[in-house]
């Protein structure tokens, strides 16, 4: 539980890093690509005794790494707008109820338990999303496509990004250190990242560096123990990911309110309500 507890504390860090940036008015996509570049050197650093070893191109796990990197920077860009056009909670909330299509997928390929109480838990987090899209009650009149388009790309990108978690360490996980396979995926996305800089000739300021930085160590080292914890093989994947987004979504939450005084409206805490409600029964789904 402790690995878990790291582990959600690092996670809402990262949403929480994109408001500091907005503060201080960093260019968020230079960011995100400066990010995956410090994120892959603390996997090739922990890992360095097996990068010196094995023959990366030659691995049948490498191809993989580099689709999965495409995903994570994809689906962190439309986090980092997602925090700025819907709120830090709409964004954490959709992000984290993601846990859907990792829980479904679990429950397909892995056979893990299900039964009509889990099945009660997916459909509340279904309407949780709804009432969580809507960024203010006075908007409920008037319809912004963002609002509530954008947290549902997240949902879906961000529940695909757990999946490939999942995936990479249960398989490749058994071949090489996790430090290793996050190096590689970091990697990806660090290379895709700049080369877009590159072609778009953007300037990186020495602050967009420096919090890409910040914003790398959190997201290399919260990947690491989400994938140390789904290695317990006393530990459903269903659970795992219930446990560590409730307690990303209590985080943030808190986060929101105390430090940015961001306005949850009653729309949006009936929406935090219900995902609680709906992960908490996911859970005991899983241990009844």
């Amino acid at each position: 539980m402790i690995i878990i507890l790291i582990s959600i504390i690092l996670s809402g860090s990262l949403t929480i890093c994109f408001k500091f940036f907005e503060r201080f008015e960093v260019n968020n996509s230079n960011a995100i690509a400066i990010n995956y570049i410090f994120a892959s050197g603390s996997g090739i650093i922990l890992g360095w005794d097996t990068f010196s070893q094995i023959n990366l191109f030659q691995e049948s796990w490498f191809p993989y790494t580099l689709l999965f990197g495409i995903m994570f920077i994809t689906t962190f860009n439309l986090i980092a707008y997602g925090v700025k056009t819907s709120g830090l909670v709409v964004v954490s909330i959709a992000q984290k109820m993601s846990l859907i299509i990792p829980l479904a997928f679990g429950i397909w390929y892995y056979q893990e338990s299900y039964g009509l109480i889990k099945i009660i838990g997916i459909v509340l987090a279904l309407i949780a999303i709804y009432f969580t899209s809507k960024k203010t009650d006075d908007e409920e009149h008037r319809p912004n496509w963002k609002v509530i388009l954008v947290p549902a790309i997240i949902f879906v990108g961000s529940g695909i990004v757990d999946v490939s978690i999942k995936v990479s360490q249960e398989y490749f996980g058994t071949q090489v250190p996790f430090s290793v396979i996050l190096a590689c995926i970091f990697g990806s996305a660090g290379v895709i990242g700049l080369t877009q800089k590159i072609i778009q000739r953007k300037r990186i300021a020495l602050k967009d560096a420096i919090a890409g930085m910040i914003l790398g160590l959190f997201n290399f080292f919260s990947t690491y123990f989400l994938m140390k914890a789904l290695s317990n093989n006393q530990l459903e994947s269903s659970f795992v990911f219930a446990i560590n987004n409730i307690g990303i979504i209590l985080f943030n939450s808190m986060i929101a309110a105390a430090v940015f005084r961001e306005r949850i409206s009653r729309t949006n805490s009936i929406g935090i309500i219900l995902a609680l409600l709906s992960i908490l029964i996911i859970y005991f789904s899983n241990v009844i």
